[in-house]
């Protein structure tokens, strides 16, 4: 659990204007703010923002609450959730051994083997040309945190050990496999895309071969925390533009949406398998109703 004063302190340390400024178009009335309710729709601004009671309330439909509980319901995020990302923007560390759990473990591994990949990219010149090839700049490569897994790679297994996180245990998280017997590690020789879930958690990769192997795009295996017919690439990063612009770009793969990206176009998303889903349109549709298909004219996986 995450202690009150933990909590407190994160309410206390966060702008509540500026936190709802991203979402909202806030002017100064009074000793405070109003705009346009994002919980409903209205023409006279009938929402209201107190920076010194560090609280919101709409006299329109009623929706009120601290700084978390905005983050929690425009975000549709659970407590904890909101939590850990306002803590993250204001620069709260929360010791894992307070939120300790499966999935803390979870992304704790990812995130630690993800750091990893990053470190031997930049050692690579053979995968950093390779995405110089496909238009990346340096600051691309950083700012989409791009990575690497060398052939024959040990990484994920070293990390599992370093963790004392059991092999079998790691194996159900998706980057070790056991073959012949032996864990090894399931990426080898390629590119490595993060894939994050919609509040922003590292939960899953995107791996693309430098050689002739096949498939030559591969995910991590579909986990307790990872289903590839629910999750829309870069979707925790687009759903705030394409509320906004109220479209959103759908594209076949994670190249096609970060080549979007590059190119300043924000709100694109890519499906991360060969199938459009209910659930990705339904996670559409939280956003936008108005949707621009990229797909590619090749057979699905090509």
């Amino acid at each position: 659990m995450i202690s009150k004063e933990t909590v407190q302190l994160i309410k206390e340390k966060a702008d509540i204007v500026q936190v709802i400024s991203q979402y909202v178009s806030l002017q100064k009335s009074g000793s405070g703010y109003k705009g346009l309710c994002p919980f409903h729709s209205e023409k006279t601004p009938s929402f209201h923002v107190n920076p010194v009671l560090k609280f919101y309330h709409c006299f329109g439909c009623g929706a009120s609450g601290d700084v978390i509980k905005f983050v929690q319901e425009i975000e549709h995020l659970s407590f904890r959730d909101a939590v850990m990302r306002l803590a993250r923007q204001v620069g709260i560390d929360i010791p894992i051994s307070t939120v300790r759990s499966d999935f803390t473990i979870y992304t704790t591994y990812l995130s630690k083997v993800h750091t990893k990949y990053i470190s031997q990219l930049n050692k690579s010149k053979e995968a950093t040309a390779y995405l110089k090839a496909r238009g990346f700049t340096n600051q691309q490569i950083d700012n989409f945190e791009l990575g690497y897994c060398p052939e024959r790679s040990t990484i994920a297994v070293e990390t599992a050990r370093e963790m004392t996180l059991p092999l079998r245990k790691a194996a159900s998280f998706g980057l070790i496999k056991q073959t012949n017997g032996k864990y090894v590690d399931r990426f080898s020789n390629r590119i490595i895309i993060p894939i994050r879930n919609d509040s922003e958690n590292l939960v899953a990769f995107g791996a693309r071969t430098l050689g002739y192997e096949e498939p030559k795009y591969l995910n991590s295996p579909e986990t307790r925390y990872f289903s590839k017919g629910s999750m829309l690439f870069l979707f925790h990063t687009a759903k705030k533009v394409a509320k906004k612009l109220d479209f959103i770009v759908l594209t076949e793969g994670y190249f096609d949406a970060l080549a979007f990206h590059r190119a300043g176009i924000t709100n694109a998303v890519a499906i991360l398998g060969t199938a459009l889903t209910p659930e990705h349109v339904a996670k559409i549709s939280s956003s936008t109703k108005n949707v621009i298909l990229c797909f590619d004219s090749d057979d699905a996986g090509e």
